[in-house]
């Protein structure tokens, strides 16, 4: 290496972390043992000027209410400023804060190590360039930069159709490489990036290449790390941490505690929690021979070393540096940092003295992908490589791969009547493929496999078991691979704001205008969606008013707001049934409590009971059920239990009432009452036209009008024993591995399919569907039946 002419002892070498294991191998292998200090870069500059960490963070998010990446943003920027008046607005409010954070202690000094530094020669090597600010922080020090000297190896460039071409190609190149010898820690794959991911994982397993585990899920997704922002407490987590993976998040969830052991209450810093968990990868195993996956900046390679450098396209070769910085090109001028321009010029500069400098490369793109269609990279005119236009692949190495392209052929000649010229060798081959035929129903999974996966212990909530009786397949992906990862959608993030404010108002008794700030700042809307959101605060208002004046007619003393009940069903493994109950009220009366339960609603409700004799929409029963094993509350009577819907559109005109009546109404409880008027006095005083219960109202000679929806104690009972047969079916049928695509069509409604995520993963044929009779609960709740 060209620093080894450089070394001798009380040095300190200065190198980026990813050629930190190269050179400490190729300094272990000389003869001279050196006393040498190792450092990165970002390390020395920090120590020749100064650091921050979560304290400072915190401090700009609590002192000055900045989001997280805010405050982040303006600490990565302070570093260029010196204590002066700049006369720019933007310099001297970092001026400001710079002093600010001095003077709280909150910006890190290593003045012993910067001293020890000044006599010390510094040698610098495998970073692409100094950067002006860098230059500028070593000018009073003894350093050297180094660079190897220049090559320039010539490569040519493969261009292929698809990204799915230009991946089989690099897979079926390092097949020939290790089938020729070369070992298979020294081919490195860099340039890809998320959409090379998926494909890269398939097509590498039809060739049996091991590659490095490239997942870019975070911890943040994982159970255990859900469970506790639930709780904040490390103590409530139950979980089996033998396992080595629930070992490894449970590790970096007390790292990033113990970095914030400065904060009393963890509430306050919950969000940057989430931050934190989702910048912590998955653990990913490193076997002894993969492929690895690089980033060809700040490395250096042997000649040995074979790199394909793919995504040759237009914004990612080099990648091109947006105007998104918070510093304008003007303001980087009056502080000597490089511009924009001048960045993207040195990045193009240093990525094609870079690919000049490996000796064994090969260089690949493709012109469309599923994400579009895309350019060969703008550098390719000034490299003046031979371009290659989809080189030959043979089918020396994959079996598999081989029968995927014979079917693709297929595909084409029976759709276009387009014949390939390697059609009949292939298809001689592989005649036995079972091509144009497709088996959709799933092929089942191992128990040890699935007890594993699920760390022999299984949660079942109202939706989950819903999802479960409409489909088994349905399920399977959304409960168990959890294969949803779609983002929150405005309607949801509303629906979390008003049962957030309500939980607030009538838990915490806090205020509207206080609590809806607070619950908005959990949230990211656009301009549009801002308008819409000022709305909100008014329609709350008036929600929590009319709630309070239905409160006026109820007895029912006691209020429990947002209460996750667990229901412990253990067998051979912990099983557990969850659900969270919006509003409890209740009132104790002769040993009996007497129970309402609320369910506020941002869509439309439906209290239909039919279905769940199929165990399907049992949300309402749920609740009851919910209640009635309360580890606290006993002796239950249901007075009754409804939705509340919680977002209106604009009500219809009624010439009989007025604007506000009609508001009011439209928040009337919709739901079953028990037929005891006994029970029901102590809820609502006005039975004869009730304010609070929709439909709800009595005969003038003292019965209950037939339209309104009631059921008695016993039919009640029925329906608590019914839910419970039903979860317990339920926990059977998944603990059996049973998610076949099965969805339920009742009434000629395919209830299972309805509103469905995954119909191009099940491929649903007409013999998948279960048809059942539509029932009546009426009939199938009745005494005796």
């Amino acid at each position: 290496m060209i620093i080894d002419s450089y070394l001798e002892n009380n040095i300190v070498l200065v190198i980026p972390n990813n050629i930190k294991n190269k050179v400490l191998i190729h300094l272990n292998n000389l003869d001279t043992i050196y006393d040498i200090k190792i450092m990165s870069k970002e390390e020395l500059i920090s120590a020749l000027t100064f650091s921050y960490d979560e304290e400072a963070i915190y401090y700009l998010m609590c002192h000055h209410e900045y989001k997280y990446d805010i405050a982040l943003m303006y600490l990565n920027n302070i570093k260029y400023i010196e204590e002066k008046e700049y006369h720019n607005s933007k310099l001297d409010k970092l001026v400001e804060l710079k002093k600010e954070l001095e003077d709280n202690n909150l910006l890190k000094n290593s003045k012993l190590l910067s001293c020890s530094l000044l006599n010390k020669k510094i040698i610098i090597y495998g970073y692409d360039y100094l950067s002006n600010y860098e230059k500028k922080i070593l000018a009073g020090y003894n350093y050297i930069y180094l660079k190897d000297d220049n090559k320039d190896y010539k490569h040519t460039i493969y261009s292929f159709n698809t990204l799915d071409e230009e991946v089989d190609y690099v897979a079926y190149k390092i097949s020939s490489l290790i089938a020729s010898g070369i070992k298979i820690n020294n081919i490195k794959i860099a340039n890809i990036n998320d959409e090379y991911y998926i494909p890269m994982k398939r097509i590498f397993n039809f060739y049996n290449i091991p590659l490095e585990d490239i997942s870019v899920d975070s911890i943040y997704s994982t159970s255990i790390v859900q469970d506790f922002l639930k709780t904040l407490d490390i103590n409530s987590l139950n979980y089996d941490f033998e396992n080595d993976n629930n070992s490894y998040i449970l590790e970096h969830i007390v790292k990033v505690l113990n970095k914030y052991s400065f904060v009393d209450d963890l509430e306050s810093i919950k969000e940057i929690l989430k931050i934190e968990f989702k910048n912590i990868k998955n653990k990913i195993t490193k076997r002894e021979k993969e492929i690895e996956i690089i980033n060809i900046n700040n490395s250096i390679f042997n000649d040995d070393e074979y790199v394909f450098f793919m995504n040759f396209n237009q914004g990612y070769a080099p990648i091109i540096i947006k105007d998104e910085d918070y510093l304008s090109d003007k303001e980087k001028a009056i502080l000597g940092l490089e511009s924009k321009y001048e960045l993207n010029k040195i990045n193009k500069s240093n990525l094609i003295s870079k690919l000049k400098s490996i000796k064994n490369m090969e260089i690949t793109y493709k012109k469309k992908s599923a994400n579009g269609v895309y350019d060969a990279s703008f550098i390719l005119n000034d490299l003046n490589y031979n371009v290659i236009e989809s080189p030959y692949v043979d089918y020396t190495y994959s079996h598999d791969m081989n029968k995927i392209k014979l079917s693709l052929m297929l595909d084409d000649l029976v759709k276009y009547q387009n014949e390939n010229n390697e059609l009949s060798k292939l298809f001689n081959n592989y005649k036995d493929i079972p091509y144009y035929t497709y088996d959709n129903n799933f092929k089942g999974i191992l128990e040890n496999d699935f007890m594993s996966f699920i760390d022999h212990k299984l949660s079942l909530s109202y939706s989950a078991m819903d999802n479960y009786y409409k489909c088994g397949f349905r399920y399977y992906l959304t409960n168990i691979l959890k294969i949803d990862n779609t983002e929150d959608k405005f309607v949801t993030k509303i629906g979390n704001i008003f049962h957030k404010v309500l939980e607030q108002v009538f838990k915490d008794h806090i205020s509207v205008e206080d609590s809806f700030k607070y619950a908005l700042s959990e949230y990211e809307f656009n301009a549009k969606e801002k308008m819409f959101v000022k709305k909100l605060k008014e329609d709350l208002i008036f929600i929590v008013d009319t709630i309070n004046k239905q409160n006026s007619y109820s007895s029912l003393d006691n209020t429990l707001c947002e209460e996750r009940v667990f229901v412990n069903k253990d067998k051979n493994i912990k099983l557990t049934f969850t659900g969270v109950i919006d509003k409890l009220m209740y009132k104790k009366v002769d040993g009996y409590n007497y129970v309402v339960i609320v369910d506020y609603k941002t869509g439309n409700p439906n209290i239909n009971l039919n279905n769940i004799y199929y165990g399907i929409n049992m949300q309402l029963p749920i609740y009851v059920y919910l209640a009635n094993n309360h580890n606290i509350i006993k002796n239950v009577k249901i007075v009754g239990f409804y939705l509340q819907k919680i977002i209106h559109g604009k009500p219809k005109k009624d010439d009989k009432k007025d604007l506000l009546k009609l508001k009011e109404d439209e928040l009337k409880l919709e739901g079953y009452t028990n037929s005891n008027l006994e029970y029901v006095s102590l809820f609502d005083s006005n039975l004869d036209s009730s304010n609070v219960i929709k439909g709800f109202k009595t005969n003038k000679n003292g019965s209950i009008n037939s339209q309104a929806h009631t059921l008695s104690d016993k039919e009640i009972d029925k329906l608590i024993t019914i839910t419970d047969n039903k979860i317990d079916e339920a926990f059977d049928k998944i603990l059996k591995r049973e998610f076949e695509i099965n969805p339920k069509v009742i009434d000629n409604e395919n209830i299972g399919c309805k509103y469905c995520k995954y119909q191009d993963i099940c491929f649903k044929r007409e013999d998948n569907n279960v048809y059942l009779n539509k029932q009546d609960y009426k009939e199938f709740l009745k005494e005796g039946d």
